[in-house]
């Protein structure tokens, strides 16, 4: 409500025409606050918009830690697989140390018997079903590795996929410090694959470290094997070498 102030006409005219002006100067001065005043009544308060904005950021949280449970949970099937991979890689290695010891035996019969043909033909099917073995060892080995490099690729793509989820989810929450997680396909450690600026999960970034680092024992497992089958070739050819010339030595005494 505006109070008009009524003055009494004075006998002055300047000082009426003065006071007239005064008046209208404090009515217009009135109105102004009374504007105010009902726009600071009608409108939200402050509490109200923090209350708001709080309820945002806390949707934005939610939304971040559901993007990190996926990526646990995701992490923690890859780890299984590749702990499955990981055994078959292991019973290959089992299989080419047996075929090993079996090659050593052999030899250890051979130096310790005379030869004869009937022998020579004994050790020579012996010798091809071993060759046989170590060809099949070489297919599994070949399907093992492809199986491994196929994991791979969809572990880091998915990687990939999840790290952008949570760039996404870091960009809603507008945290004070800027950063991001970037996957390097071509890091040869957890900690070059895992290219984030800061620390923000630690058990997430453990588990994909210690997820890597199944990788690297599988190639280590797998230059065993290698390693294992070019001995098992070499001792082979050695005691084809030392068999063929007793051979024709029998056979020509017979």
């Amino acid at each position: 409500m505006l109070l008009r102030r009524h003055v009494r006409p004075s006998s002055s005219g300047h000082a009426g025409e003065a006071s007239v002006a005064a008046v209208g100067a404090l009515e217009k001065e009135a109105e102004e606050l009374e504007t105010e005043v009902n726009k600071l009544i009608s409108g939200p308060s402050r509490r109200g918009a923090l209350e708001s904005e709080k309820e945002a950021f806390s949707a934005d949280i939610l939304k971040f830690e559901a993007v990190v449970d996926a990526w646990n949970t995701k992490i923690n099937e890859k780890e299984q697989t590749l702990g499955n991979l990981e055994k078959e890689l292991e019973a290959k290695v089992l299989d080419t140390q047996r075929s090993a010891a079996e090659v050593q035996d052999l030899l250890k019969q051979v130096d310790a018997q005379p030869v004869n043909v009937r022998g020579m033909d004994r050790m020579r099917r012996e010798m091809q079903a071993i060759e046989d073995d170590i060809a099949n060892a070489e297919e599994g080995k070949a399907a093992l590795e492809d199986k491994v490099w196929e994991v791979e690729a969809k572990l880091v793509t998915k990687l990939e996929e999840l790290a952008e989820q949570c760039n996404q989810a870091l960009k809603k929450l507008k945290p004070t410090v800027d950063f991001q997680y970037m996957i390097n396909s071509k890091g040869s450690s957890p900690a070059e694959m895992l290219d984030a600026t800061h620390k923000v999960e630690e058990e997430t970034q453990a588990a994909a470290r210690n997820l890597l680092e199944l990788l690297d024992g599988m190639a280590e497992h797998k230059e065993f094997i290698e390693t294992t089958i070019a001995q098992r070739r070499t001792d082979l050819y050695e005691t084809a070498d030392y068999i063929q010339p007793a051979c024709w030595a029998d056979v020509i005494t017979f």
